[in-house]
């Protein structure tokens, strides 16, 4: 077989081209990473916000046009990935809230025609329920609320956690793993 042509072996301008783009990343990242780290106060949450702006940076560099708007353009979109950040970190906590608020209201209903001693039962178990679900990542408690409680199917649990609903079903199968091991770890 004879694999002559365009295609068969990396042209020498595409080496020096992949060179450049990779020593870009390198300063980027050196610049990026400080930045990031002040906003976020998070090690691994700044790290996954600067592959997050390198990966626009990959995908957009080509579109632009001048050399010195380099800069301010990776800052605003390092900004907008921090931002983007920040309103998840509220939406997650929002629904931590809700979570407990309903886990206690649906207890309540279920146990609230029982005797005293059920009823001490049930506020011990929306307790430990409470209490491990606070343990959990952010995102795994939002889709058990949205999976458990509000009864949504995968596709839309994906739609609200922007991620795919293979994703979703991962994460919640993740979450009740994580529920049962916590709840069968605490003393009788």
């Amino acid at each position: 077989m004879n694999f002559d042509g365009p295609f068969s072996r990396p042209c020498r301008d595409d080496l020096e081209n992949s060179e450049r783009f990779g020593r870009l990343t390198v300063v980027v990242r050196k610049r990026l990473h400080p930045f990031i780290l002040r906003a976020v106060g998070d090690p691994h949450a700044a790290e996954d916000l600067l592959q997050e702006t390198l990966l626009v940076m990959v995908e957009r560099l080509g579109g632009l046009r001048r050399a010195e708007r380099f800069w301010p353009w990776i800052y605003r979109v390092a900004r907008r990935k921090i931002q983007d950040h920040f309103q998840q970190q509220r939406r997650w906590a929002t629904a931590r809230e809700n979570t407990r608020g309903e886990t206690r209201r649906r207890f309540r209903a279920i146990y609230g025609r029982t005797d005293v001693l059920d009823q001490m039962i049930g506020v011990e178990s929306v307790r430990e329920l409470s209490d491990a679900m606070g343990e959990m990542e952010g995102r795994q408690r939002l889709i058990v609320r949205l999976r458990c409680f509000e009864q949504l199917p995968y596709a839309q649990i994906a739609s609200r956690t922007r991620t795919s609903p293979a994703q979703a079903r991962t994460n919640f199968y993740r979450a009740k793993t994580f529920l049962r091991k916590r709840l069968h770890a605490r003393p009788a």
